[in-house]
């Protein structure tokens, strides 16, 4: 009977190198099947709702449970087609944000009681600094997500089924191989050879595809190059993953609380929206500037939804007119609770050409989400018209010591 080993884990955890680095020790093949263990969650899905709908009108479900075990053997036959060796190294990665090749595997396993799983794991910085290199066109909320709901399905799988399951740390991975691949070879029931081969393998074998090059490995939250409202984000989407598997996120949390949310990396970052005037990040001017510029259409408004600012109950601006800007032009600013709409905030002031305002108004019981709205007013005939401004939220004690 052919022996199976999986290795799964989230993209960018070191599959493909765990993989590779068992497939070379073992000389067993190695095949990635992460549509075909995709396609079993489909299945298993698809069973789940038909067994639902059954139950909605009175009805038992179908016998053999959520995968029977007519489809299993089928489902099996399309992964070890052309196999007839002595063994093979199935490989997956779970890439979107909606876990299926985890949850596939969870609903095969019972059907092959001598396999072994090998369940990759990778701390959530250096997992998600990775995955925003390798995959750059994918949103970063989508990694976020990705990783946190890969690593949950991760540890329900070591959960349901502990004797096949083995967790492996990445960064255990990195720091000392032979360790690493000698833990794997005893839960696998692998020759001690097998460690040292592949541990070989590993050291030798390190291009930058795999993951595996320490120069690759990020310094902690606190110094990744992510803005302030990213990194809130990253948080709110990791933390519960990364506190299941012991990566404590208070940490970087309460030291984040601390930190000023800046406007301008919210408009770096897209989340910036205007409506009758154009944004941009004026590369000759302070960092964190953000201009607003009218295109002449009516209703010029700028809107800055932010999340969490929490904790930072001190909202600092400076505005400066830009220098097509009439004696009349006129700015109004906003801050409204995002959802009572109740206004916190509202300010009007003159800019003219060259002309400055600011802000420095500490804000009582700010909620968890607010609206920061700026307006040009009261004539519509301002194209080209518009105004710098430098805005944060900022805790008291940091605005008086930061």
């Amino acid at each position: 009977m052919t022996r199976i080993l999986f290795v799964v884990g989230p993209a960018r955890s070191g599959v493909t190198a765990m993989s590779g680095a068992l497939s070379h020790a073992l000389r067993w093949p190695q095949r990635d099947v992460s549509a075909e263990l995709a396609r079993v969650s489909l299945v298993a899905d698809a069973a789940r709702r038909q067994a639902a709908r059954l139950a909605e009108i009175g009805e038992p479900p179908p016998p053999g449970g959520l995968l029977s075990e007519r489809m299993a053997q089928a489902l099996l036959a399309d992964i070890l087609q052309g196999c007839d060796g002595p063994g093979i190294v199935l490989r997956a990665a779970e890439i979107l944000p909606e876990p299926a090749v985890l949850t596939g595997l969870r609903r095969l396993l019972p059907f092959l009681p001598s396999a072994r799983a090998v369940i990759m794991r990778r701390g959530a910085v250096e997992n998600v600094a990775g995955r925003l290199r390798a995959r750059p066109r994918m949103g970063f909320a989508a990694h976020c997500m990705s990783w946190a709901a890969a690593t949950l399905a991760g540890e329900a799988l070591v959960q349901a089924a502990p004797a096949a399951c083995l967790p492996v740390e990445f960064a255990a991975v990195l720091t000392d191989p032979g360790m690493a691949l000698a833990g794997i070879a005893r839960f696998c029931g692998l020759a001690p050879a097998t460690a040292t081969l592949a541990a070989g393998w590993l050291r030798d074998f390190r291009p930058a595809g795999t993951g595996l090059d320490p120069v690759t490995r990020a310094p902690g939250l606190a110094g990744m190059g992510w803005s302030t409202p990213e990194k809130m984000m990253f948080l709110d989407l990791c933390g519960p993953a990364m506190a299941a598997t012991g990566q404590s996120p208070e940490k970087p949390a309460a030291a984040l609380l601390g930190t000023p949310l800046h406007l301008g990396e919210m408009a770096r970052d897209g989340r910036l929206r205007v409506v009758g005037m154009e944004a941009m990040l004026p590369p000759e001017r302070a960092e964190g500037t953000v201009r607003l510029r009218a295109t002449g259409a009516a209703g010029a408004v700028a809107h800055f939804p932010l999340m969490a600012p929490a904790g930072r109950d001190r909202f600092e601006a400076v505005f400066t007119g830009l220098a097509a800007n009439g004696a009349d032009f006129g700015l109004r600013l906003e801050i409204v609770s995002s959802l009572s709409r109740q206004v916190l905030l509202a300010r009007e002031w003159g800019l003219p050409a060259g002309g400055h305002a600011g802000i420095r108004q500490d804000l009582m019981n700010l909620p968890a989400m607010v609206d920061v709205i700026l307006s040009f007013g009261p004539r519509q005939e301002y194209e080209g018209c518009g105004l710098d401004m430098v805005a944060s939220f900022a805790s008291g004690d940091w605005a008086r010591h930061g």
